[in-house]
């Protein structure tokens, strides 16, 4: 049997093209999730993005609005009573349709809960803009700024994964010498033989 290596597969392609493949991907998992943007992204962006995230994860519900039809009973976003804006993206109707707020405030965004979008705003809004703050801080702050809809538990998984907020909150240690100080443990006798010394005999 012959033997056909990687640069004669037509299939795999040269052997230069698998170590460019290689060292692009190593260099893509070590740049991922240390590297963030310092800069704001303008309202078109951020619309944009959401309007792409809704068209992927509820595209038979745009299509049954664009064909006249009403949405499904079935449907996730049924319950919300949700409408589409000026700019072709969904938000909720809300009991705050004659109070004097803006769209954002009255008509709160809908995004997935499970989407990685959803994660990377609510994350953003933690670290960037509440600071560390708590649960209630950064869900006033999404309502602030836009208004996103069922987001309070996406807060939970985020908070409860923060590692700058689990050494904020996290319990004070305590010496484990103080422990046998106040209970007045000896393991041996200072009269023992040095043989059964131990180092903490020593330091008692």
């Amino acid at each position: 049997m012959s033997h056909i290596s990687p640069t004669e597969n037509p299939d795999l392609g040269t052997g230069k093209t698998l170590s460019e493949g290689t060292r692009h991907k190593r260099r893509w998992h070590g740049w991922k999730g240390k590297h963030r943007l310092d800069k704001r992204l303008t309202v078109g962006a951020e619309k944009g993005i959401v309007r792409y995230v809704q068209r992927r994860c509820y595209s038979i519900e745009f299509s049954d609005l664009k064909s006249g039809k009403a949405i499904s009973r079935r449907s996730s976003i049924f319950k919300f009573e949700s409408f589409k804006d000026d700019d072709e993206i969904f938000r909720v109707q809300g009991p705050l349709q004659e109070a004097p707020f803006n769209t954002s405030a009255m008509h709160a965004l809908i995004l997935p809960k499970d989407h990685h979008v959803t994660k990377l705003i609510v994350r953003h809004v933690h670290e960037r803009v509440a600071k560390h703050s708590g649960r209630e801080c950064v869900l006033s702050r999404l309502w602030e700024k836009n208004g996103y809809h069922k987001v309070a538990h996406k807060i939970n998984r985020v908070l409860s994964n923060c590692v700058v907020c689990k050494k904020l909150r996290g319990k004070a240690g305590v010496q484990k010498w103080q422990f046998y100080l106040q209970t007045g443990l000896h393991l041996t006798s200072y009269h023992s033989p040095t043989r059964e010394w131990t180092v903490l005999d020593r330091f008692m």
